[in-house]
């Protein structure tokens, strides 16, 4: 017999021996698995599944509450404020949408539902192309800050310095092609609750839309200064979540702390407290705790008004996997 078929011949036999070998391996397996672990049923696994999601804990915003009408009055005498003031600034977002019109022809802008400002502006991309602004080799933050400070009765922010809006990005995607920027609004050194305004840019420095978040209308003058104890804000925040320990025991970590910021305890889960302008209207926001709390399944975050504890925000920040895993 030639040499190059005693090979073949070999080779044949010893991938059927090889394939042999698996299906005997794969055979055991089952068994195997079966005598260390025993038989995996459906009914373990359901066992075994968690759930983050409480139905009597829902998600909440007190200012899309309609039952929270008499607080939204409460929160306004605070800062001096009346229904008529409120109206004025609203209908200074009219009275800019219309001027920015006049520039941008094919204008959209779209109102949130919580302080019902304007939040998306820009062009409509359904129609004819066009710009908010250009850079004209200016830095993209500070177009975006002309742009503000310019059309400040469709924003509600009059001074658009550092001192109110801090750069908080200012960068180009990977290809160059698409630049992003943010700017963060703090009062008296303090972060306004999603005080956040976001714009983006060509690559030929147009800037093209806005994602407006920023707390209108504020006197900084008339904001309280007061946020009193921390601690009473994270014991309003555990009996909102039903959390029985949570608000006891508490004892502040010095180390991790500071003036803007209260942790309690020493680890990861540490429960942790920070000043915060919560604004719940044009005109009006509250000084407020955003106090963050871990459980076992979930985590909440919720903000809690300094004077009186009561909630204003409350996120789970846990999602739960949809699909089925073993």
């Amino acid at each position: 017999m030639p040499k190059s078929a005693k090979n073949e011949g070999r080779g044949r036999l010893l991938l059927c021996l090889g394939f042999t070998a698996l299906f005997a391996m794969l055979a055991i397996l089952p068994y195997w698995f079966r005598s260390e672990a025993g038989p995996r049923t459906s009914k373990q696994v359901s066992a075994s599944k968690t759930s983050s999601r409480d139905p009597e804990l829902p998600n909440y915003d007190i200012r899309t509450d309609k039952a929270a009408g008499n607080k939204i009055i409460e929160f306004r005498g605070r800062v001096h404020k009346d229904a008529s003031a409120i109206a004025d600034i609203r209908d200074n977002f009219v009275r800019g949408e219309e001027s920015l019109k006049q520039r941008v022809p094919t204008l959209k802008v779209e109102y949130n539902n919580d302080l019902r400002i304007p939040e998306v502006i820009g062009p409509d991309v359904k129609q004819e192309k066009a710009v908010l602004a250009s850079a004209n080799g200016q830095r993209h933050s500070d177009v975006l800050r002309s742009f503000l400070q310019q059309y400040s009765d469709l924003i509600g922010v009059s001074s658009t310095g550092e001192d109110n809006l801090k750069t908080f990005a200012d960068y180009k995607n990977p290809d160059g092609n698409l630049s992003f920027v943010e700017l963060d609004q703090e009062i008296n050194g303090i972060p306004v609750f999603q005080g956040q305004v976001k714009a983006g840019f060509t690559k030929k420095g147009e800037m093209f839309r806005v994602i407006n978040n920023l707390a209108a209308g504020l006197d900084n003058v008339a904001l309280q200064s007061d946020f009193g104890d921390s601690a009473n804000a994270v014991r309003a925040a555990a009996a909102a979540i039903n959390n029985q320990t949570a608000g006891s025991n508490l004892r502040r970590n010095p180390a991790t702390s500071n003036n803007l910021k209260d942790v309690y305890g020493d680890d990861d889960w540490a429960t942790t407290a920070e000043k915060t302008y919560f604004p719940t209207e044009p005109g009006v926001a509250v000084a407020a705790w955003k106090v963050l709390i871990w459980q076992p399944n979930n985590a909440y975050y919720l903000v809690i008004d300094a004077e009186t504890g009561t909630l204003l925000w409350r996120k789970n920040l846990t999602s739960d996997q949809t699909q089925s895993a073993t």
